[in-house]
Formats: structure tokens, sequence, C-alpha cells
């Protein structure tokens, strides 16, 4: 008789298998539970930009720049229109001319013509003087023999005190004319004198605000207003970028804070630029705007403030503009 073997099912072998599934699957998920993903965070490039502008109002006469033109420090970039400002000018110079005249009078006294006419008058003095003098002395005798009346000597002696007092007079007005003005008209005229020099020098400086000139080396960027349009004072005409001066703002909460330090070195990728420059950490500074914080529980016990990180490229970066966005990996403490 035959005997023939049925094969042996092993209903322990599939739930073998589907427990090893099952520890597998749980070391996978617990290794990817434990790798700490990276922390990224986006900044933006600013650069130094210089905002031009005149100090006084005015239509603008030239534009002597284009957007995106390279300038230098000092280089003309717009002109306003200068009549009103000339006119001023000339009459500050009108101003200083009138009050040096008066000061050189005051200093220099009177025109020699002035002199020589009270000289002549001093000596057409001294000789009625000399007369009244002879003729008293020719009276005091006469009375003395009793030949003239007493009248007649008093009416000599009011003669002669009279020629002695226009003496004395002339004397005195040509001392004043040799001297010249008084110590407090000298100072007067010199202080008028200096107020129009002060006023002319004003008057000037505004003449050279109606030429714009670069504050610094760099490129323009953007040009507000054309030629013939009138521009209000601090109004910026254009703008001018400084190519060397660059740098990188990263908000960061206060909780990420302590996984930067000054003068550290990250890495960022520039968007713009596809490029991966190293960044170094130059300053951590709280942001000014308080709304800015924000709750970390419901019950407000512990508040979370954001912080401006400031990043300077390690190495100058040919392209970089203002406004590209910078991806930080931040290290993982």
């Amino acid at each position: 008789m035959d005997i023939q073997q049925q094969p042996i099912f092993d209903h322990g072998r599939p739930l073998l298998l589907a427990v090893g599934f099952i520890v597998v699957g749980v070391g996978v998920i617990g290794a990817l539970a434990f790798h700490e993903s990276p922390l990224v965070r986006t900044g933006m490039i600013e650069a130094t930009e210089y905002d031009v502008a005149s100090k006084i109002p005015g239509r603008i006469s030239n534009v002597a720049i284009r957007e995106g033109d390279e300038v230098v420090a000092g280089q003309e970039l717009f002109r306003l229109t200068d009549r009103e400002v000339v006119s001023r000018v000339g009459q500050a110079q009108g101003a200083v001319d009138a009050a040096k005249a008066q000061l050189d009078m005051a200093l220099n006294g009177a025109r020699p013509e002035q002199v020589a006419m009270v000289e002549r008058k001093l000596e057409a003095a001294r000789s009625l003087f000399n007369l009244a003098e002879a003729t008293l002395n020719r009276m005091r005798a006469l009375h003395a023999d009793s030949l003239i009346a007493d009248q007649e000597l008093d009416i000599a002696i009011q003669k002669y005190q009279a020629a002695l007092a226009g003496v004395s007079a002339a004397e005195a007005e040509l001392s004043m004319v040799r001297t010249g003005a008084r110590s407090e008209e000298r100072r007067m005229a010199r202080g008028q004198y200096d107020r129009a020099l002060q006023a002319r020098a004003e008057a000037e400086s505004y003449l050279e605000e109606t030429v714009g000139l670069a504050p610094a080396t760099g490129i323009v960027t953007r040009v507000y207003a054309d030629v013939g349009e009138l521009v209000a004072a601090g109004y910026p005409v254009l703008s001018i970028l400084d190519p060397s001066d660059f740098w990188a703002e990263l908000n960061v909460p206060e909780t990420e804070l302590h996984l930067l330090g000054v003068g550290d070195t990250v890495p960022g990728t520039i968007r713009g630029l596809d490029q991966v420059v190293d960044f170094q950490v130059e300053n951590l500074a709280a942001m000014a705007d308080f709304a800015n914080w924000r709750a970390q529980d419901d019950r407000g016990t512990f508040e979370v403030r954001s912080f401006t990180v400031t990043l300077r490229p390690a190495e100058p970066v040919a392209g970089l503009r203002p406004g590209m966005t910078v991806q930080f990996v931040l290290p993982q403490s």
C-alpha cells in the first residue's frame, strides 16, 4: 500500500516575517525621529545707499547721469536753475561793498579836502584872534589914559574872548576830522561789514547747492526727477549704491539666538546668484519694533522676541545686489 506524504504548512513563518517588518519599520522611524533636520532661515542682502538731494528748492536744468552709471566722489550729477541764487549773491556783494566803504570812512577819517577846509578855517580864526588881541591891548592903553570910555574897553574884551573861542572850536574840529570816527562807530562799522561778509558766504553756499555732486563712489540705482521738474528742498533726486559695502540681515527668534555668535562663519546660499558664500556674524541686535513679540503659551508667561543678525560676506561677491535673498543653514547645538 502506497502511502503519500501531505505537505506540512508552517503557520508560524508569516507571523515571523510580519514581526520582522515591524521591527525594521520601527527602527527606520526611530532613526528618522532622532535625525535632526537642518535649521534653514532666510535673510536679505542690504547695502549702503546714498540719497542725493539739494538743500534748496529749484527746477532741474540738467541731469548728467543715467541709471546704472558708475560715478566717483565729487562728480557732477545734476544742476538746478540758478538765476534767483545768482541774484541773491549779487545783492550780498553789494551789501559787502557798502559796508566796506562805511568801515573805510570810519577808519580813515575825513577826506583830505575836508581836512584842508578845516585847516583854513582855523587859520582864519587865529587871524581874527590876533586882531582882537592887538585891539584889546591898544584899548587898555587908551583906557589907562582915560581916552576911551569903559564901554569901548568892554567891547574889545568881548571880541577878544569870541576870537579865542573861535580858535578853540576850529582846533577841535580839525582834531576831529583828523582822528576820524569814534571807537564805538568804528566797531559798529566793522560789525556791519562782518555781517555783510557772512551774508555773502551764505548766498554763495546756496549757489554751490545748485550743483549736485556725488557723495561717494558707486553706482546710480535710481533717478527720481527729470529735467524741468521742480524739486523741493531735501527731496532726493537720485540714489547711489556703494558696491563695496554689502551685508545680510537675518531675523531670528531669541530661542535660536544661542546658535549664532559674533565672529561665527555661516554658509549662505544666494538664490539670485545660485552661489554658496561664507558669511561672518558681525552683530546681534534686538529689533526695535515690539510688535515682533509673541506669546509662547496661552498664559503669556514667556515672551519670545526677534533679533536682527548682521552678517557680512567673508569675501567680495560679484553681482551682489540689495534685495537678494540668502538661505542660511544654522548650526545645530
